[in-house]
């Protein structure tokens, strides 16, 4: 709800809650105007209005009742706000009806009597009235200005001044109920705007806090003496330790001196701290790689108060720079190869070395295999760049299955008989099924998948090749019967630059970049790579590939 919305619901909370009071003033006082006046007026008017003045009474209790179990909301405060004017406007009714018609023309002294007990009945609604205009206003007017009326309309001189007494009466409450309308209006408001005020601050302080808690860095507020007043859960979690062993600790007295007692220093004279190192530095026991921005805060006329420091886990960055020193490791290892073997095939035509044809010949066909190998070495890297950017390109057209894996078998035969590795299509699917890639691509896939496969299998061995179809794809499994994959590396297989050995000497070559260059192809197809292992007994590739009808004539 909006202010004037809640500043409403207040008045009306108000209203209701003074209604128990009037309830039993009212019946009180009537009770002893009509045994006051029950000698000298109609006894059936009295009744009947006495009667009828208890009814509007307890209708204006169960109102009450019936507000005090209801739902607070903009709709309700102004539902209940009609409803409670009716109640106070029928009472007021019931009071001016006493002031015209149960009016004692023939007693002086029951006039004088009439008239204390409805000016006391006004003075008792400015009280339980005036949180709302109209209700205060009504009620005035319609009860006094009928006593007024009748004073003046006896024509004595009594009366007269009587009448004059009265609307003097009338003028001062009717100045106090606005006094009390104003007054509570202005409470009310204040109220409000402190209610306000502590719900903002609260959320703000609740917010600051999720904030605190939920950062992924870590965070240390620590007083001007060094003091940790607060730390957030993952300090904690780099830190390897529970708040209460951090909380209301001096840094200076756990730190032994070096960049980060020199940090905090700098950070509590106002200055820019920095430190780089161990987590130990600040509390022993997990050795955890930290980076952390140190500075100040400051009160408004510029004191320096106490500090925070914001502290990086640099685990993650040490993994990619391990991961870019094993990268560089095996790049220079896989260039460094067939670099080499360029080299001293040239260097021995250049030297005269060689004279025969035949050594010739083979001295160049070398240089040219490894300059291929050199040249494939090149084009991964160029790929990842080209997948990182977003820029593979694909020409897509149908290929016929059984001709694409045969001719991938013939592709990499050369290889596998170096190995003395054999290739072979033990489940095969019909010649006129057809699917829709990019020949170029789908035959690096093929080529990374039958490569590795041969690097890990055991010589005189067999590489099988299964092929299963559906209604929408094809499936196209490469299979080995190596040493399978180990468990710790298999959610790495498809990562760049991953080797399960990533050393220059370990038994098979490789970049780390076949698969996840295959995983990108194959994603870029609108198919899926995966992979089953078993250790000691081989390793299964599989990827899908979309099938397409094709028009056999």
């Amino acid at each position: 709800m909006t202010k004037k919305n809640l500043i409403l619901d207040a008045q009306v909370r108000l209203l209701f809650a003074a209604t128990p009071i009037s309830f039993i003033v009212t019946i009180i006082n009537a009770s002893i105007f009509a045994f006051i006046q029950w000698d000298i007026l109609d006894h059936g008017r009295v009744s009947g209005w006495l009667v009828g003045l208890l009814v509007v009474m307890v209708f204006r209790i169960y109102l009450a009742n019936q507000y005090k179990h209801s739902k607070s909301s903009l709709e309700n405060a102004v539902r209940w706000q009609y409803l409670f004017n009716i109640g106070a406007i029928l009472a007021a009714l019931f009071w001016g009806y006493a002031s015209l018609f149960l009016f004692p023309q023939q007693s002086i002294t029951h006039q004088v009597f009439l008239a204390f007990v409805i000016a006391g009945m006004c003075a008792g609604a400015v009280t339980t009235l005036s949180f709302l205009r109209l209700p205060i206003a009504g009620f005035l007017c319609l009860s006094l200005l009928p006593l007024i009326w009748n004073f003046f309309a006896s024509n004595t001189d009594i009366s007269i001044a009587m009448g004059i007494m009265v609307l003097l009466f009338f003028i001062g409450t009717l100045s106090s109920a606005k006094s009390g309308y104003e007054n509570t209006l202005s409470n009310i408001t204040m109220r409000l705007d402190a209610d306000l005020r502590e719900k903002a601050l609260h959320e703000s302080e609740t917010r600051y806090k999720h904030i605190f808690e939920a950062a992924p860095l870590g965070i240390i507020h620590y007083g001007q003496d060094s003091r940790i007043l607060k730390c957030n859960v993952r300090m904690e979690e780099m830190l390897g330790c529970e708040p209460h062993k951090l909380i209301g600790k001096k840094i200076f007295d756990t730190v032994n001196g070096g960049m980060l007692i020199d940090a905090i220093k700098r950070s509590l004279a106002g200055k820019n701290g920095f430190y780089q190192g161990s987590s130990e530095q600040l509390y022993p026991g997990k050795d955890t790689p930290i980076r952390a921005y140190c500075r100040s805060i400051d009160q408004a006329n510029g004191d320096v108060v106490g500090g925070v420091a914001v502290v990086e886990d640099m685990t993650e960055d040490r993994k990619v720079e391990r991961l870019k020193s094993e990268f560089v490791s095996t790049i220079s290892h896989e260039l460094r190869t067939p670099l080499t073997a360029i080299i001293g095939s040239l260097s021995l035509l250049k030297s005269g070395a060689v004279t025969e044809q035949s050594g010739a010949q083979e001295l160049l066909s070398n240089a040219y295999r490894n300059s291929e190998r050199l040249l494939m070495l090149i084009n991964d890297i160029l790929d990842i760049e080209k997948i990182s950017a977003g820029k593979m390109e694909y020409n897509k057209a149908p290929l016929m299955v059984m001709d694409f894996v045969e001719q991938a078998i013939q592709n990499n035969a050369a290889y596998g008989g170096k190995h003395h590795v054999r290739y072979e299509i033990t489940k095969s699917v019909g010649s006129d099924l057809a699917m829709l890639g990019d020949s170029h691509r789908l035959m690096q896939v093929m080529s990374n998948l039958l490569s590795n496969a041969t690097k890990f299998s055991q010589e005189s061995s067999t590489v099988e090749i299964r092929l299963e179809s559906d209604d929408k794809n094809i499936t196209i499994a490469v299979c080995d019967y190596g040493e399978g994959i180990p468990e710790e590396f298999r959610d790495r297989v498809f990562d760049r630059f991953s080797q399960a050995d990533s050393s220059d000497i370990r038994r098979v070559g490789g970049t780390g970049l076949g698969l996840n260059i295959s995983r990108a192809i194959i994603n870029g197809h609108g198919g899926h790579i995966w992979f089953e292992t078993k250790l000691g007994e081989g390793t299964c590739f599989y990827f899908t590939v979309p099938l397409i009808r094709v028009d056999p004539h």
